[in-house]
């Protein structure tokens, strides 16, 4: 096994005063929005290794690399954030940098808890941490292999996930389970009924399958405009206890 990379620029400041462009916008509120009134999100427990006390915990400075930019011709490139579409910056969960939209319970580098119940990371390094902890208790404590079983527990709240797809809410976040499922599925190709194969074992990932997935669960909370480094990423999954191997 060998140490995920690390080498990481500075994370630019986030303007609130910007201009816009055509774009595609995530899920990251709506999804809250739709959850809210009917239950307190669970956040799936750490590894065994894993104490999230924020009240104690010492906030260590870091260096999160610069989110990246879609182009006209389709390529990324680091962020212009000065013009950035204002509904990109206005979501929550970009302003919180949380670009995963994870619920605040006490992970480490929250520093408190925002619009619908969102965890409010100091850096988005700790995001991208607790989705590598969230992931993983999916798939060690809860046994949640393939995309659909993923996106069943990551979008749906408790109460549609136990009575279906009933109900005109419910019924459209069962539906996005589906379409979710099968684009994370395509990005790592597989059927979104087939294992992920992101962790190798208790404390390894694939390195390549997680960048892929975690690029992709952000797309759809922030959208198609905005891209998740795969240094954040590394650095993530690197803070989290976990090793390529």
């Amino acid at each position: 096994m060998r140490p995920l990379p690390c080498a990481l620029k500075p994370l630019a400041p986030k303007p609130l005063a910007l201009k816009g462009f055509a774009f595609m916008a995530g899920l990251a509120f709506s999804l809250s929005a739709a959850s809210a009134a009917e239950t307190t999100a669970e956040q799936p427990a750490a590894p065994a290794v894993e104490a999230e006390k924020t009240e104690t915990a010492s906030l260590q400075p870091t260096s999160a690399p610069p989110l990246l930019m879609r182009t006209r011709d389709g390529s990324y490139v680091k962020a212009d954030e000065a013009a950035l579409p204002k509904a990109v910056v206005e979501q929550p969960c970009y302003q919180y940098n949380n670009y995963w939209c994870l619920k605040g319970t006490r992970w480490e580098g929250q520093e408190k808890v925002g619009e619908q119940r969102l965890a409010v990371f100091h850096d988005p390094i700790y995001a991208a941490r607790a989705v590598a902890i969230t992931i993983h208790a999916y798939r060690f404590k809860h046994n949640l292999r393939t995309p659909r079983e993923i996106m069943t527990r990551y979008i749906l709240s408790p109460d549609c996930r136990k009575n279906g797809p009933s109900g005109e809410k419910c019924t459209r976040m069962w539906e996005l389970v589906d379409k979710y499922a099968h684009r994370i599925g395509a990005a790592l190709g597989i059927g979104p009924n087939e294992p992920l194969k992101v962790f190798t074992s208790q404390n390894t990932v694939n390195l390549e399958r997680a960048r892929t997935l975690f690029r992709e669960m952000a797309h759809i909370e922030i959208g198609q405009t905005l891209r998740v480094p795969d240094e954040l990423i590394d650095k993530g999954l690197e803070r989290a206890g976990f090793k390529e191997g």
